[in-house]
């Protein structure tokens, strides 16, 4: 059987090598997924295992794959990227103020989250994690939590890019170096995880919130920025970049697990829980047609079981056994891509 011609490609560009290390990737995308995100963390551990991450360059994602995107960009050890990702309390996403003794969330909340819904858009607030992912930043840029796409370039971190969605101009918009080279990097990863409704809207004008157009979650507009490299500025070896593609770009994908939701039906209690289903239902159908429609872009994508984890379970703390099997899962799905090619290859 003939190769499939991105496979020949590797080949006949990486000769014996590629008997063992068929890659050589330059760019790494996340896809978005909440707090299952956590399974990133257990994929990059093996892609280090494999020796890819040392050769990624640039980083993209959307929503909880833009944080990923933004550890992984500062070029820390895998180890102490992790360590860095636990450090954010799922729990305080929403607060706990509105949340019950079991840390659900309540139907009927406190009257500052009637008001954050009909003032800003939104039932809960996002600051907590803004002040994490600031604090992190500052950390890593010599105490500048404001640290820019330019102060990200000069430092020699990895490039990032973040998608959002302003929907005051119908369209996603990529926050970068090259785009908005003065825009906080951490106003970026907070517009683009600010799920519709279930956190407030920002207004943004790019470089601060309260004016400027309203902006929500970048999986509203594009979930899964795998394109975001397919132009031949991202390209090192110009024969990787064929039919508009660029191969060496690889995508990590949260896929729904379709065996375990078809078992496990929803039936939302109130306006809030139907909004929050109907959502979650459009991002995964919409997704999930979009990648299973395009075979070269699954070819290049690494599909990671979300175990039918909600993607708003902010109760998973590191260590329980559903951050595990998310962890587990990520893991896996590494080991199983490469397999996979290892066997076309032949």
């Amino acid at each position: 059987m003939q190769l499939p011609r991105f496979l020949r490609t590797i080949r006949e560009n990486f000769g014996q090598k590629a008997e063992k290390q068929p890659y050589d990737y330059q760019n790494l995308v996340f896809k978005g997924g909440g707090v299952r995100g956590i399974a990133y963390m257990g994929a990059l551990e093996k892609l280090d295992d494999l020796g890819i991450i040392n050769g990624i360059e640039r980083v993209a994602g959307t929503s909880s794959g833009a944080i990923a995107a933004t550890l992984l960009s500062f070029r820390l050890s895998i180890a102490d990227t992790l360590a860095l990702f636990n450090e954010l309390d799922l729990s305080r996403i929403p607060q706990k103020s509105i949340r019950d003794r079991h840390g659900k969330i309540l139907t009927i909340a406190n009257p500052g989250s009637y008001k954050r819904l009909f003032d800003s858009y939104g039932w809960y607030s996002s600051e907590y994690f803004y002040q994490w992912i600031s604090g992190v930043i500052a950390d890593k840029c010599k105490g500048n939590s404001r640290a820019t796409f330019r102060y990200f370039r000069n430092a020699g971190f990895r490039d990032l890019y973040i998608v959002a969605s302003n929907i005051s101009r119908h369209r996603p918009e990529v926050f970068s170096f090259e785009s908005t080279p003065d825009t906080a990097v951490a106003d970026a990863v907070r517009l683009s995880m600010s799920i519709p409704l279930y956190f407030e809207a920002l207004r943004f004008d790019g470089s601060q919130f309260g004016q400027g157009d309203f902006y929500v979650d970048g999986g509203l507009f594009n979930n899964y920025p795998l394109e975001i490299f397919d132009h031949l500025e991202f390209v090192r070896n110009p024969k990787m970049f064929w039919e508009g593609l660029n191969w060496e770009t690889l995508g990590l994908y949260l896929a729904p697990d379709e065996e375990k939701y078809a078992d496990v039906a929803e039936y939302p209690k109130n306006l809030w829980e139907f909004v929050a289903l109907t959502g979650k239902n459009y991002y995964d159908s919409h997704q999930t047609s979009s990648l299973r429609n395009n075979i070269l872009d699954e070819r290049r994508t690494i599909q990671i079981s979300d175990c039918g984890v909600s993607s708003t379970d902010f109760d998973i703390q590191p260590g329980s056994e559903i951050y595990q099997k998310l962890y587990n899962s990520g893991s896996q799905a590494v080991t199983g891509y490469f397999d996979s090619l290892g066997d076309l290859l032949g």
